[in-house]
Parts: structure tokens; sequence; C-alpha cells
């Protein structure tokens, strides 16, 4: 279980691309830099909060729940117009509800910035924690690790609260904005060395974590495992019926007399194939 909880909203109207002028910096270009991240639904807010003097925003998530390796999906993005938009319209934007309302804009540059960076981070956490669980019983900490997480931390903004749980007190980290998720994140599989590994059908990365999933888990979720096999019977489902017609005489009556109780005949013919 994470430390923080996230508040990321998802506008649900989506997001567009729009243009804005800005003075160019150093390595900088037009299009990247001129570039922004608009929210579709940002007219209807700004009048929500000139009538009511507040926004109210029910679509939210928390990433540290559902997404504990989003960090490492975000890195993998094609820091392009078209993937990035794809991103955000699925995970959201890096601009808070807050930001939104005071007009804060992250351009396409920053999303590149930031992609550049968490691949840096990730590199130097995954060479930390394959070290560890090399040795298992001989942790090695170092100085080094230590910066970096602080240095992540210094990334992030977490906003802390104390409130009553079951007449106890409960210290709240609660985190709004995507990137500061990214770097949290990625500071936690240091702490706490965590293993990820990607979906053999979608290819996502999921956390291996005991307490999240298996180790000998393959897939991100329930939803590819069941395609996975959906996938494997059609394949066993085709070669029936390609080697009924076209196999050797011999095979084709055997594979007609399979029932139920057979299948895994096929199965076992099936992965001979894939080879």
């Amino acid at each position: 279980m994470s430390r923080f909880q996230g508040h990321i909203v998802v506008d649900q109207k989506g997001y567009s691309w729009d243009e804005t002028d800005v003075s160019l910096e150093d390595g900088h270009d037009a299009y990247t830099t001129g570039m922004y991240i608009k929210w579709n639904s940002e007219w209807d807010l700004r009048q929500q909060y000139n009538e009511h003097g507040e926004v109210n925003y029910d679509f939210t998530y928390d990433p540290f729940v559902t997404e504990p390796a989003l960090f490492r999906v975000f890195a993998r993005l094609d820091p392009t117009a078209d993937d990035v938009l794809a991103f955000a319209n699925r995970y959201g934007d890096f601009s808070s509800l807050g930001d939104v309302m005071e007009g804060v804009d992250w351009t396409l540059w920053d999303w590149e910035d930031a992609i550049g960076r968490v691949r840096g981070y990730i590199e130097r956490a995954d060479e930390f924690i394959a070290y560890q669980h090399r040795r298992p019983g001989a942790k090695k900490l170092t100085t080094e690790m230590v910066d970096l997480l602080n240095e992540l931390f210094s990334y992030a903004e977490v906003h802390l609260s104390a409130v009553l749980l079951n007449g106890n007190i409960d210290l709240k980290m609660d985190v709004y904005s995507l990137p500061y998720v990214f770097y949290l994140q990625i500071a936690e599989a240091i702490a706490d060395l965590k293993q990820y590994r990607n979906c053999e059908l979608c290819d996502k990365p999921f956390e291996l974590s005991p307490q999240v999933n298996r180790s000998d888990r393959l897939f991100c979720s329930d939803n590819c495992r069941v395609k996975a096999y959906q996938r494997r019977k059609k394949k066993v489902i085709d070669l029936r019926k390609s080697v009924t017609v076209n196999g050797p005489p011999a095979l084709r009556g055997v594979l007609r007399g399979c029932d139920g109780g057979g299948w895994w005949r096929l199965g076992v013919l099936g992965r001979a194939r894939r080879g």
C-alpha cells in the first residue's frame, strides 16, 4: 500500500492542443514550446467558479492504487503531440484544477522534459533495485540513493494534513498533480525495492510486489488474461480446422474424434506449432 493518496483529475470532455505566444529559450523550438494542452471543459469550469466561487469535480482517480506503475507507462511515452494527447485523455494532464483556474499552461516541451527526466530516474532506480535483489539480506544503502530520494522529493509537492480515523489520528499525504505522482512512485519503488514486469498481451508495465500481484503473474489485468486465453483458444480451433482439412489422413481422423477431453492434445500441438 502506498504512503500517498492521489487526486488526479481527468477532463471528461478530453483535451486538445492549443498555441500560445512565448519567448523561446535556448534549445527550445517554436513547435514544442508554443503548444500547450487545453482542457476542453475549461470554459465550463470557469463559469462554475464565477457563479459559485468554487469548482467541484467528481472525476478523479488515485494512481497510487489503480496505476502503481504509471511512471513506467509515462517513461515509455513517445514525446509527440499525438501520443502525449492520447496519454492525457486516458490518465490526465499535468495540470491540477488550481492550475486550470490560474491559467497555468503545460507545453509539449514540458512533457518532453518530464519524460526524459523520469527515464533517467528509472534507470538509476532500476540499477539500485536490481543490485539489492541480487544480494538478498545484504542491503547496500548508499548515500547516493538517499540523495536520489531527496532529489525526487524536491520535485514533488505533497499536501499534509491530520484527520481523525476510528478515534485515532491519521496523517494524510495528498498529491494533486500527475508529475508529482511519477516522482513519488519512483521513490517508493526504491524504498520498497519494487519489481515490475511487462504484460505479455499489451506490454503495459505492472508491479510485482506480493501485496499487489503474484510474482509469477504474466498479465497486467484480468481483462488481458482473458483476452490472451481467447486468442490461444482461437489458434487451437483454427489449427484443428486446418489439420482436419489439409493434414495427413491418420491425424485428420484423430482430430475429428477429439471431444472436450481431447483439447489438451490440441494445445500441445499448438505450442509445438508456435515453436
